[in-house]
């Protein structure tokens, strides 16, 4: 049982150094969200269900999708032991982000 657990940490810990990957999403020009860190899979999954749910109800008011790369050990969305410093930086990041071009547009 012991090589079990080493060997799901030794896996939990490669994953954890791997890049990871962020939707944010931006709606009624205001309202920024962003999801937490995904596989590249899963964010791509995520915002095709966001664009093109198969419901066939996109959610109201959603105006643009972006999926961006980072790399866990610089990662601005992660919060650590300082909750002000870490929101300044979250906003400076998603501020920059929205600057890029989507991954998606309504317009």
């Amino acid at each position: 049982m012991a090589a079990d657990t080493n060997n799901a940490q030794t896996l939990s810990d490669h994953l954890a150094k791997l890049p990871h990957y962020h939707v944010v999403t931006l709606s009624d020009g205001q309202y920024l969200a962003y999801s937490d860190g995904l596989t590249e899979p899963g964010a791509l999954g995520y915002a095709a269900d966001l664009i093109s749910p198969t419901s066939g109800a996109r959610e109201q008011g959603l105006e643009e999708v972006w999926i961006v790369k980072v790399d866990p050990k610089s990662c601005r969305l992660v919060h650590g032991d300082n909750a002000e410093k870490d929101t300044e930086d979250a906003l400076e990041f998603l501020q920059r982000l929205i600057e890029d071009e989507p991954y998606w547009s309504a317009f």
